[in-house]
């Protein structure tokens, strides 16, 4: 699948060996992580299909320290923003937050941001224009 994570152990005549894996961030601040690949399917694909990795995907997999990687943000609405949880405006309200409550920006789908506070107990979708960003935070992934 698109974005799955594998680990990969050779290649023959342009096919990759991988193997599919788990992964499991072992130090936040410096985004080491860890595979594991028990129990998890093995095989060929073509090495063409694979990219490289970069810190941000941590992000994505919502696996980082989000107050290092995240971007934050405050809901900037006269009187309240709703919390979703999709990305559509029939989906579900998880919370509704008021005026100037901070939150992490975990990644951004169109004009809506999946969102989360720092203890994690509200996670959902905000339409990003609700959202003022104060501080970015985004990985040097050039070096």
């Amino acid at each position: 699948m698109k974005n799955d994570v594998v680990v990969v152990s050779g290649e023959v005549s342009g096919w990759t060996k991988v193997s599919g894996a788990d992964l499991e961030v072992t130090n936040q601040y410096e985004s080491t992580i860890g595979a594991d690949t028990s129990g998890k399917a093995s095989g060929y694909t073509a090495g063409r299909l694979l990219r490289d990795p970069n810190a941000s995907d941590l992000v994505t997999i919502e696996k980082a320290d989000h107050a290092y990687w995240s971007d934050i943000a405050y809901t900037n609405t006269e009187k309240y923003v709703n919390v979703r949880s999709s990305p559509n405006y029939k989906a579900p309200i998880v919370t509704t937050l008021g005026r100037d409550y901070p939150l992490y920006i975990i990644s951004t789908i169109d004009n809506w941001s999946l969102v989360r506070n720092d203890s994690g107990s509200i996670k959902g979708y905000v339409r990003s224009d609700l959202l003022r960003v104060v501080k970015i935070q985004r990985v040097d992934t050039s070096k």
